[in-house]
């Protein structure tokens, strides 16, 4: 079932535009941006974290303990880090179809 779900979020990712997601904040590290992610989604602090980059070279996915987090990317840009959000209406969106599915 992990395996399927990730396999869908792939899919779902690769085929979204820069308007499914709002910018959040520009950050001087990267590693602030995933302390940002972790903090707004609750996630405890003892995680593994990693980037990964999809069809869009330039977005950088954090992937958490092997799950990839399909609310946010971050790109950089002039050495900072731009921090984006999923949209409330593309994440509704990706919801149903894992219930569909």
């Amino acid at each position: 079932m992990h395996k399927k779900n990730e396999q869908i979020k792939i899919d779902f990712l690769t085929n979204l535009k820069d308007e499914n997601y709002v910018f959040v904040y520009s950050y001087n590290r990267l590693d602030e941006c995933i302390e940002i992610i972790t903090y707004r989604d609750l996630i405890t602090i003892n995680i593994n974290s990693q980037i990964i980059k999809l069809k869009h070279p330039e977005k950088l996915y954090v992937q958490i303990d092997g799950k990839i987090l399909i609310e946010y990317y971050i790109i950089e840009k002039e050495n900072k880090f731009l921090l984006f959000e999923i949209n409330l209406s593309t994440y509704n969106e990706f919801e149903k179809l894992l219930i569909d599915d």
